[in-house]
């Protein structure tokens, strides 16, 4: 954030229109910190064969479940819409709360489109993830959650590039191939990072593929989903391992990757 308290955002070529939603804030010394978890599915609601209709939503229990504790009082989750069959978008929010007026993922018709969500959970320890037209299949996997008895606060860093494969040779990560990324010395000021929060890219892929970010164990979910010649991003909080790095792992084909990082957690 600017010294005037302003966020600047920045369209590289031609002319966009652009929606900012507020989420949260972060204060030195304040509020609820973060526990990085092992990414986890939470739902699929292709596993019932039921998507969710316009206005549909399905409440997923995240406080209590899942390593979270019942104090937790709110969630990162990464949620993926698809399957649509219209264009759309989904809303995710605290369980028995009203829907607010925003959006976390908008998707077209037939494309598969994650998001990374820091979601309030409600009294009855759920989030709410509501369709606002259509049909559509959703995928909520559970990255870590905030709470008064956590341990790491977060610390922004000014945009630094740690990968981009297009610059190197071999450069491209094959099919069920991992591409190791560090933290570059002198980024953590004298604080052990236990998880880093990263843009992810996937460029220019030979076939449709997803990519997944993880650090000691991988885990069968996904952080980016693209299909053959594009380009997708989406923001990650991710577990860091003892060598201060963690892994961009690709499914099929082979792809280029891009890794900025915007931050890191840890212990004060």
């Amino acid at each position: 954030m600017n010294a005037d308290g302003t966020v600047a955002l920045r369209n590289s070529s031609g002319t966009t229109h652009v929606v900012a939603d507020l989420s949260g804030y972060y204060r030195p010394n304040d509020g609820r910190r973060f526990t990085p978890l092992t990414p986890q599915w939470l739902i699929d609601t292709r596993d019932t064969g039921t998507p969710l209709g316009g206005r549909g939503k399905v409440s997923v229990q995240v406080a209590g479940n899942a390593r979270v504790p019942s104090s937790a009082t709110a969630a990162v989750l990464n949620v993926t819409v698809t399957e649509g069959q219209k264009d759309g978008y989904l809303t995710a929010y605290a369980s028995g709360t009203p829907r607010p007026g925003t959006s976390n993922i908008n998707y077209a018709p037939g494309q598969t489109v994650p998001n990374q969500v820091i979601a309030p959970i409600g009294a009855d320890g759920r989030v709410t993830i509501e369709n606002n037209d259509g049909s559509a299949h959703v995928v909520v996997d559970l990255a870590g959650y905030y709470d008064a008895n956590c341990a790491d606060l977060f610390t922004p860093v000014r945009p630094a590039r740690l990968l981009d494969t297009r610059e190197s040779y071999p450069g491209l990560i094959g099919p069920d191939q991992s591409k190791y990324v560090t933290l570059p010395a002198g980024l953590d000021g004298g604080v052990n990072p236990d998880s880093a929060v990263v843009n992810v890219t996937a460029v220019q892929p030979t076939t449709d593929t997803h990519l997944t970010v993880w650090a000691n164990t991988r885990q069968y979910t996904s952080n980016v989903n693209v299909t053959k010649g594009g380009t997708a991003a989406n923001h990650v909080t991710t577990q860091i391992d003892g060598n201060h790095g963690f892994n961009v792992y690709n499914h099929a084909g082979s792809t280029h990757a891009v890794a900025d990082l915007f931050g890191y957690f840890g212990k004060d």
